[in-house]
């Protein structure tokens, strides 16, 4: 009996984790705009958080340090951290782009992920960002 090999013509790849790591960047990102409220969080008390969302890591950090001004607005001074970090770092996994170069060549390539739209087109060069079809 012969096999049938089906061919797929779409690889969807997640972003974080799987073709950029941006962990310490958003770690760096958190120590630094809890620093600037006055806040040294101990990294070992941060890494327990880091798997939940920016909101949900805020939270629970409040609870313990109750530092002073809203969830929404360390938010965004956390996340004009982690663009400025960004910036400055090659978050590329070694031999992504290659990976991606050549997979493009027989397949449309997507992305899912749960990052924001601005996240994903800061993440990696635009040369990249074209060989996907879908963001």
């Amino acid at each position: 009996m012969k096999k049938s090999v089906k061919k797929y013509k779409v690889l969807i790849f997640d972003l974080d984790g799987t073709l950029i790591d941006t962990m310490p960047i958003h770690f760096q990102a958190f120590k630094e705009t809890l620093k600037s409220h006055g806040i040294k969080i101990r990294s070992s008390v941060l890494r327990d958080f880091m798997e939940g969302s920016t909101k949900y890591i805020l939270e629970e950090i409040k609870k313990l340090y109750n530092f002073s001004g809203t969830i929404e607005d360390i938010r965004e001074e956390r996340r004009y951290h982690y663009f400025r970090l960004l910036r400055k770092k090659n978050i590329l996994f070694p031999g992504v782009k290659k990976l991606l170069k050549e997979l493009s060549k027989e397949y449309k390539l997507a992305i899912a992920t749960g990052s924001s739209r601005t996240s994903v087109k800061y993440s990696f060069e635009k040369e990249l960002q074209k060989l996907f079809f879908l963001i």
